[in-house]
């Protein structure tokens, strides 16, 4: 990382299993001046030890804390890296979450909001709320009218939230998202 992007706070998107890091580009163009946006390519069937591994390295050894945003299941890779290094993770964002067991989301104690489209998979839908029951703290946003790939599908509505949870908790000094 160079001088400049040292200063800036990190954000780092993990895409599920249907989709790759080019969902996030509009979340990578409303954050490009205040924050460095990391999108690790995750492999459609990667194991998730292997996966963990990928974004921890991406990291690098720097000690600052990142932000991390995901969906579907990058949201168990997310999980997995909230636990094994707490003091790296300032908050999670999870967007229809797939594949965090209980007994792991159990062990966050990281900052977690939970989205969730209200035109989604019931299935989905029980796994946002299983999850949020799990996570002492945690919340639960159902966005109108949403389905699973609305990341991708409706970015502006999920970036506006996403950016009113994460801007508050790593970038305090700019305003939060309209």
């Amino acid at each position: 990382m160079n001088e400049s992007n040292q200063q800036r706070p990190v954000v780092v998107c993990l895409h599920g299993s249907a989709s790759n890091s080019g969902m996030w580009r509009d979340l990578r163009s409303a954050v490009r001046d205040r924050a460095l946006v990391i999108t690790p390519e995750l492999p459609a069937r990667g194991k998730l030890a292997e996966d963990v591994g990928s974004v921890l390295r991406q990291l690098g050894p720097q000690h600052r804390a990142v932000d991390i945003v995901a969906h579907g299941r990058g949201c168990a890779v997310a999980a997995r890296v909230a636990v094994l290094r707490p003091e790296r993770v300032s908050s999670l964002v999870f967007y229809e979450p797939a594949g965090v067991p209980e007994s792991l989301a159990r062990r966050i104690r990281t900052p977690l909001r939970v989205l969730c489209g209200t035109k989604t998979w019931g299935a989905a839908k029980r796994a946002a709320e299983t999850l949020v029951d799990a996570i002492a703290g945690a919340h639960l946003l159902q966005l109108v009218g949403l389905r699973h790939m609305a990341p991708l599908t409706h970015p502006q509505p999920v970036n506006n939230v996403i950016l009113d949870f994460i801007l508050p908790v790593s970038m305090p000094e700019h305003p939060q998202a309209a």
